[in-house]
């Protein structure tokens, strides 16, 4: 038995789903969305996941591993020294406990019923995890950071 094949891209729809709830009103890109920065946005999320890695860890129950993140990208700003540790401290708040994944989508089999619950890990060397990385180039005028968490998901899934 193996997982859906539909499964990677019902996570990522909810994911995406997810965090286009709680970003503010700053513009997010998701991965392979098509993205029109024009040169007066002074500040963007790009969201991106890898996964999911699925395994089967006993007979039709399976773990879904998934790592989320965020690229916190702006324009240095003269008045607030902080406005990077504000933007990475919007989306270390979007980074819930846990994200209900659905089958969103627009194919037969996408009834945008309820699938499972990612959980966010935590303890055990896991952590949310912020990287700033700052001035991007010695010519631009823009900083970059990152925020990174880790979720994974129990699910039954019954053979053929």
């Amino acid at each position: 038995m193996s997982m859906d094949e539909n499964m990677s891209r019902w996570i990522m729809a909810s994911v995406a789903k997810h965090f286009d709830a709680r970003h503010s009103t700053i513009p997010m890109y998701i991965e392979g969305q098509p993205r029109v920065i024009k040169n007066d946005a002074v500040e963007h999320f790009e969201l991106r996941q890898d996964g999911p890695d699925c395994t089967e860890v006993s007979k039709d129950y399976w773990r879904c591993y998934i790592e989320i993140n965020i690229l916190v990208m702006m324009a240095k700003s003269k008045t607030d020294a902080y406005r990077i540790r504000r933007l990475t401290g919007i989306i270390q708040k979007a980074f819930t406990k846990c994200i209900e994944v659905y089958r969103y989508g627009d194919g037969i089999l996408d009834d945008k019923s309820y699938i499972g619950t990612l959980k966010l890990l935590q303890g055990q060397g896991e952590k949310l995890q912020t990287a700033h990385f700052g001035q991007i180039g010695p010519s631009t005028n823009q900083e970059q950071a990152i925020v990174e968490g880790h979720y994974e998901m129990f699910l039954t899934v019954k053979g053929d």
